[in-house]
Parts: C-alpha cells; structure tokens; sequence
C-alpha cells in the first residue's frame, strides 16, 4: 500500500497535484501510472485522446511547461472521485516557438484502482476572463 487512502478528498488532489507537475516534466511514466488504461481525455479544442494517443503527444504535439490549479473542488462518491476547477496552462503546440497561455475550466472523473486514484476522464473547456 502507497499510504494513500481512498475515502479522502486529499488524496486524489495529490494526485492531481503530480500529474500537472508530469505534465510539466513530460514524465511518462508517473502519467502512466496516474492514468486508467480507459481515460477518454477531450481538450479545449475538442480532440479526443485514449490513454495511449495522449500519453504519445506529451512533449511532440504539446509540450506543456505549467501547469496550475487555481480552484480543485472533489467530491466522492465510493470508488469515483468527481472532480472540477479553473487550470491555467502554458503550452507549446507542435513546432511553436511562442507559449500559449490556456485558462480552463477542467472536469475529470478518478477511478479507485488497485489501491490508488486513476484519472479515467477529463474534459477541459476555455474559461471565462
């Protein structure tokens, strides 16, 4: 057991917390691990990415350098996890040598696998100004 347990609301924000920081490191691996082999990741622009689709762009077709929750509420609901809040990202896509600047408004759904917390779903849309 990884000392993580299942009924507090901190520990998924843990590992919300080390996704964007792999995110910004481009660590496949620990996203792997932090990923249900089901995810169904929909962006801002509306593509659609499955686990492996996502985890081949990191760093190719975006290469994200911050990632940062300004607001991250959970709630549980047994072995899911809903979850909401505004994500700011600063982004390379593709060949750009000029940052994108994204402030979104996030939902994901985490799944209880295995003894830990795994992002199954995640849609993000612009957010307001």
């Amino acid at each position: 057991m990884n000392g993580v347990v299942k009924s507090d609301v901190r520990s998924v924000a843990a590992a919300e917390a080390r996704r964007c920081r792999a995110l910004d490191s481009h660590d496949r691996a620990v996203l792997d691990c932090l990923l249900a082999d089901e995810l169904v990741h929909i962006h801002s622009t509306g593509r659609i990415d499955s686990k492996q689709s996502y985890l081949a762009g990191i760093g190719k077709r975006i290469r994200y350098v911050r990632s940062e929750r300004q607001t991250y509420q959970v709630r549980l609901h047994g072995d899911l996890a809903l979850a909401n809040g505004r994500l700011l990202q600063v982004i390379f896509r593709g060949d750009d040598t000029a940052p994108t600047e994204l402030r979104l408004e996030t939902s994901q759904v985490w799944v209880w696998l295995d003894g830990e917390w795994k992002l199954a779903g995640y849609h993000a849309s612009s957010a307001k100004a």
